[in-house]
């Protein structure tokens, strides 16, 4: 593959490097491998994606990746996916030592040192220097980009990102006033469940953009579990809401019934969570979610072909 790289050399031009192609995997099925027994692993499987996007599984994956810092910069690792269940970092110093950092969703003893949203490590990489930096990583999804930056770069990026969700947060939180403003007024059940659907889906955002472990369940690890319920329940009031906003039950009741049969069927996953089954819901989840959101799409068009003129708005 193309892009493949042995290591990553750093120099004065770099201002933020994506390292999916310096990085190599191993699966350790059985979760058995402690670090002693990988710095002699030869078996690693060097990556092939932009972004590391492995599947659904319960297996520990390795992961190592070598810097060369030609600069006299402090340099960082961010990983920007968070919802990890664990992710430990083994930064190399003098003497065939290690510094474990340890994060994720139900790591009790984590000492992440920034105060952040996002996963940040200090290199420790001195000028004219070359280490190889090693990590293992568990959980139900396994999407994690990942990002080599100096510190002024690191900054600039988190306070964009901040700002942008701070905008997203404040749209939210507008839209959900003024909908429950309109309910009382109206008494129209359809800003009710627009409500809803507002509270849940920025609920999941707030999660999945790692907000709420950051400032909620940091002392709180067991409601980290139940993210297949916040998702379920963001997809089940869009489905409600589309089917009452639409008025499917009306024009297109093929259409109607089979969100309806999806809505009933997202309850499933939640028992699933609620019971430890979380790979298995999380399957069922994404794929109904993937399907209602076409599904809702196209009911839209059809809605809006017969005459619906208010349909638009989903088209």
């Amino acid at each position: 593959f193309s892009f493949a790289k042995e290591k990553l050399i750093l120099n004065d031009q770099n201002q933020g490097v994506n390292i999916a192609p310096y990085l190599s995997f191993f699966k350790d099925t059985n979760s058995i491998y402690f670090l002693e027994d990988i710095l002699k692993e030869k078996a690693f499987i060097q990556n092939i994606q932009k972004n590391p996007n492995i599947a659904y599984t319960k297996a520990t994956i390795w992961g190592k990746f070598t810097i060369q810092n030609k600069t006299n910069k402090q340099w960082f690792l961010e990983v920007s996916e968070v919802i990890l269940d664990s992710l430990i970092f083994y930064i190399p110093i003098e003497n065939d030592k290690y510094i474990v950092q340890k994060a994720g969703l139900f790591v009790i003893d984590s000492n992440n040192y920034y105060q952040t949203n996002r996963y940040v490590y200090d290199l420790k990489v001195e000028p004219n220097s070359q280490k190889t930096y090693f990590f293992k990583v568990k959980s139900i999804r396994l999407q994690f980009p990942m990002n080599v930056l100096p510190f002024a770069k690191l900054i600039q990026k988190n306070h964009q990102h901040d700002l942008a969700d701070g905008v997203y947060y404040g749209f939210v939180m507008i839209m959900f006033l003024y909908n429950l403003f309109l309910f009382f007024s109206t008494k129209d059940k359809n800003y009710l469940l627009y409500v809803l659907y507002l509270f849940t889906s920025g609920f999941y955002i707030f999660w999945i953009k790692g907000h709420f472990t950051e400032f909620i369940s940091v002392d709180y690890l067991w409601l980290n579990k139940y993210g297949v319920t916040f998702s379920s329940l963001s997809g089940m009031t869009s489905i409600i809401f589309s089917v009452y906003f639409l008025e499917l039950k009306k024009h297109l009741k093929n259409m109607f019934y089979t969100l309806m049969i999806m809505f009933y069927i997202l309850i499933i996953p939640i028992v699933l969570n609620f019971m430890g089954y979380n790979l298995f819901a999380s399957k069922i989840t994404q794929l109904i979610i993937f399907f209602s959101f076409f599904i809702i799409i196209i009911s839209a068009f059809f809605s809006y072909v017969k005459g619906y003129n208010f349909c638009l708005l989903y088209t």
